[in-house]
């Protein structure tokens, strides 16, 4: 989990230290999202959601 962390922390680096770089912040941290589910580390937001006791949806905008 650690190296997810890492590979993130880079990428973010990479993204501040690069002036010319045409990498978005949306693109970037959908990267970091992807690294982090795939690991299967974190739940998705939906699935926590769903999980929640007395879930009456009133947590949807």
């Amino acid at each position: 989990m650690n190296n997810i962390w890492r590979q993130i922390a880079t990428n973010w680096r990479t993204f501040e230290n690069d002036s010319d770089s045409e990498v978005l912040i949306e693109e970037l941290t959908n990267d970091a999202l992807n690294m982090v589910l795939v690991e299967d580390s974190f739940k998705s937001a939906l699935e926590y959601l769903d999980e929640e006791e007395n879930d009456d949806d009133d947590d949807w905008p």
